[in-house]
């Protein structure tokens, strides 16, 4: 649902009051739905402050009545896809998700994975979209296969016990409403009866009671948060090790590298890597964003990669300092780098062990992409072998810190992005004593 659809929503919803949308509350309406804040949203009106502030007011009152529940500026986005998911959808907020671009055979795989798994992580750095994705997907569920999903942050991280506890309320709660509405008998799978437990049952047994009695999406946002809190390995395999036919769907800036070991042991698991928008989706966000010289897009994204967020962030600098001239910034700017791009890369790059950055300072400060054979000579100091030169490529890309360039009559070759590069060499200048360049 995009911001028109809700706008349209919302009018038929104040149409069972017999009254329509005005100019001004569609412009509150839009603003809201984009995050925006009254301050922002009254620069697009000929109102003022206080005016707008009266009107959204009395919108919230009017949408609070008709829909059973309070809705606000701030939670407007998660009211309606709630009630355009054809599945319950219980837990947190759902995450505000103002744009959404391409990634349609990602959303397939994702539907497929989740369909036929019992837990799924889907892994990628920060801002590539693991959680506008997986919000995306809940829209495309089945009401005649899905009894609902419970959405939960992992940040902060919760204590197993009370996520566990929470969790069973939570399907409990879903299991009760669907009996006191008559609809429990068709949705239940494997079950005649209301989901019932024993006292004497541990909240993990009373929960794979649930996830056995009704199929049910747990989707653990920011779940990379847990893989230093030893009792989750555990609790996953044991999620995976007992059939049901609910699933776990983390998302997470890094792999659950046990994930990969359950599933070559012929566990319900999978993990999937979200990578960089393909080029269509990446331009339309420049197109979205007013930029100009669309015969130099091609350009800008091959040289600041496909990550959403990423892309926005610079187009963001285009537009407000460049006027939108993506010519101009090509020809003047080397990397355009903003502190949120930096925090971004910062994020993984303080998880990295010794040998990942030696090798991300060998691709920084190479004239050209390397060959596997280039990267071994380059740390011949460090006498590293090949197959922990394999092993640390491999981790590298599967964060999307570099890219690698494949030929059918030239070896494979290694290389970063112009952002990533650039953030590596900070790093080298910043950290020189413990981070020395590689010779």
């Amino acid at each position: 649902m995009n911001r028109e659809d809700a706008i349209r929503l919302v009018d038929q919803f104040l149409s069972q009051s017999g009254r329509s949308l005005s100019d001004t509350e569609k412009a509150i309406l839009a603003g809201a739905w984009d995050g925006e804040k009254y301050e922002q949203i009254v620069k697009k009106t000929p109102y003022s402050l206080a005016h707008i502030r009266l009107v959204g007011k009395k919108l919230w009152d009017a949408l609070s009545e008709i829909m059973g529940q309070q809705v606000t500026k701030w939670n407007l986005r998660h009211v309606l896809e709630q009630k355009l998911s054809p599945v319950p959808v219980l837990g947190d907020c759902l995450p505000n998700v103002p744009r959404f671009y391409g990634r349609g055979k990602e959303l397939a795989a994702l539907e497929a994975a989740v369909n036929h798994n019992q837990c799924v992580v889907l892994v990628g750095p920060p801002g590539i979209g693991k959680t506008a994705l997986t919000t995306r997907l809940l829209g495309s569920l089945s009401a005649h296969e899905w009894n609902c999903v419970a959405w939960k942050s992992a940040s902060p991280v919760p204590r197993l016990e009370a996520l566990v506890e929470e969790l069973v309320s939570l399907l409990e709660e879903s299991a009760n409403s669907d009996s006191s509405n008559g609809e429990l008998e068709r949705k239940r799978v494997g079950s005649a009866e209301p989901v019932t437990h024993s006292d004497s049952k541990d909240a993990i047994s009373l929960l794979l009671d649930c996830l056995q009695s009704r199929r049910c999406l747990i989707v653990l946002d920011s779940a990379e948060l847990l893989r230093g809190h030893q009792e989750y390995q555990p609790f996953l395999r044991r999620m995976v090790g007992v059939p049901h036919r609910s699933c776990f769907l983390l998302t997470s800036e890094e792999p659950f590298e046990y994930l990969e070991r359950w599933r070559l042991g012929g566990l319900a698991a999978q993990t999937l890597i979200l990578r960089d928008l393909d080029h269509e989706s990446a331009k339309q966000i420049l197109r979205d964003k007013g930029l100009t010289d669309e015969q130099s897009w091609q350009q800008l994204i091959e040289k600041y990669g496909g990550n959403p967020l990423i892309l926005e962030l610079v187009a963001n600098g285009v537009k407000d300092l460049f006027g939108g001239h993506v010519k101009e910034v090509l020809t003047y700017v080397t990397t355009f780098f903003t502190d949120l791009i930096e925090e971004l890369l910062n994020r993984q790059f303080k998880k990295f062990e010794e040998l990942e950055k030696r090798v991300m300072a060998a691709l920084a400060q190479a004239k050209k992409p390397l060959t596997f054979a280039d990267l071994l000579r380059a740390l011949t100091k460090e006498k590293i072998s090949s197959s922990d030169l394999v092993q640390t490529l491999d981790y590298l890309d599967k964060r999307s810190l570099i890219q690698i360039v494949k030929s059918d009559d030239q070896p494979t070759v290694y290389q970063l992005n112009s952002i990533v590069r650039k953030h590596t060499l900070n790093m080298l200048e910043s950290e020189a004593a413990s981070f020395p360049p590689v010779v």
